[in-house]
């Protein structure tokens, strides 16, 4: 059986692997990374045709059990993860160019919505995100320099935008399109994540349901309408500030991946493949772009599930989007 291990894998002096080294997430709060992560917590059992034939015999011999002489002592439990890298390297295909850093994990689900299927496996190049979503402040201060456009504001009839409220600089910056969010991550040297990025960077390589460490469903963690929360279930009070939910925070310091407000990824929307694919970007063209999160108006937690997609026409404003931002190798 493979092994599932939460140690860094390092190629093992004279295994015929490379060096898989730190998985890569890295969170950006003042460019100060946090720890990295490593072992992808699934990997499907290798077909004999997958694994590269001068070591078929000792990786098949360590993952099933069969032929195997040796107990499961220090030596043969060195064997087991070298023949899980060594499945890992035969089941991803890595780019040409040095990939750095890597993670592979699961993305997808088969617990709900039809376009989370099928479930499938990425492999990432190394990247680091935003802990929180960006700011009013942060944005406002775009707008002063003349890189970015302010929010759509004066449409909204129950609710204005946190950009014309006085008391919310530290609110997510929402009403504004995938554009204005593009062109923010970009004036200040970032880009929007992938899909496939954020996706990892909620769930983890474990496939959490959730964001936070706990299996707990979703009660007063986050800031939404739901159960648990702070008016009442179906009585939203708009956005909170950024990180006011510390129970809403995966294991990586990331904070706010569900609830508060959708965010804009990278991605046109569109179905999955089953392949596996490496640093994947979505189609190259669409009607509408994926947003991913839920927000402070969902009330249903299956919309704040880390799996969960949503899409929206890039050229619209709504009050419960607002975004992150990333950079490194998803350029």
């Amino acid at each position: 059986m493979l092994v599932e291990s939460a140690l860094v894998l390092r190629s093992l002096q004279g295994s015929p692997v490379h060096d898989w080294g730190h998985a890569f997430v890295q969170t950006e709060d003042n460019l100060q990374s946090t720890d990295p992560v490593a072992a992808p917590a699934f990997l499907p059992v290798p077909r004999a045709e997958d694994v590269p034939p001068h070591a078929r015999p000792w990786v098949m011999s360590a993952l099933t059990g069969k032929n195997n002489p040796l107990p499961w002592t220090l030596p043969s439990l060195m064997l087991a993860l070298t023949a899980s890298i060594v499945a890992l390297e035969a089941f991803a295909t890595r780019p040409e160019a040095e990939t750095g850093d890597t993670v592979t994990f699961v993305m997808g689900s088969t617990e709900r919505d039809f376009d989370e299927r099928p479930v499938h496996g990425v492999v990432l190049s190394s990247y680091s995100i935003d802990k929180t979503e960006v700011t009013v402040a942060q944005y406002r201060q775009c707008v002063r320099d003349g890189n970015c456009t302010a929010p759509e504001t004066g449409i909204r009839e129950t609710e204005p935008c946190n950009w014309e409220e006085s008391n919310r600089e530290n609110h997510p910056i929402n009403c504004v399109n995938w554009e204005q969010a593009d062109r923010y991550c970009r004036a200040v040297g970032k880009r929007l994540p992938t899909e496939a990025e954020w996706e990892f960077a909620a769930r983890g390589r474990k496939g959490r349901k959730y964001p936070w460490t706990s299996a707990d469903e979703p009660d007063n963690q986050l800031c939404w309408g739901g159960e648990g929360s702070d008016l009442g279930k179906g009585k939203p009070r708009s956005t909170c500030p950024v990180g006011a939910y510390s129970a809403d925070t995966t294991p990586e310091g990331l904070q706010d991946m569900a609830g508060n407000v959708y965010e804009w990824v990278a991605d046109w929307y569109g179905p999955y493949s089953s392949e596996l694919k490496v640093d994947p970007r979505g189609p190259t063209s669409g009607s509408t772009r994926v947003i991913r999160g839920g927000s402070w108006y969902v009330i249903d937690p299956s919309y704040i599930r880390g799996a969960d997609r949503d899409h929206e026409e890039p050229s619209l404003s709504f009050l419960v989007v607002g975004f992150r931002c990333a950079r490194g190798a998803g350029k």
